[in-house]
């Protein structure tokens, strides 16, 4: 599914390198937590260290954990304005 599928309903919080928005589903008005990491700004490391936390958060499955759905590369500019 594409990041226009989602509307940022409010922000959450804001690190040195990502922020984090609650956002809607527009199908089914189903809510999710959305982390915007600036690349652009991160050594290769820090990208890589990135990487690794979506593989890990994609692979947990567990009830008392927060779910993975998708990544995007890209610009939040078309979500937040949407």
């Amino acid at each position: 599914m594409p990041l226009s599928d989602f509307k940022v309903v409010e922000s959450v919080g804001k690190g040195s390198f990502a922020s984090v928005y609650k956002v809607m589903r527009k199908s089914d008005k189903q809510l999710y937590a959305l982390k915007r990491v600036k690349i652009g700004k991160m050594s290769k490391r820090e990208i890589q260290d990135a990487l690794n936390e979506i593989r890990f958060l994609a692979s947990i499955r567990h009830r008392n954990v927060v779910g993975f759905l998708e990544a995007f590369l890209g610009t939040l500019h078309h979500l937040l304005y949407a």
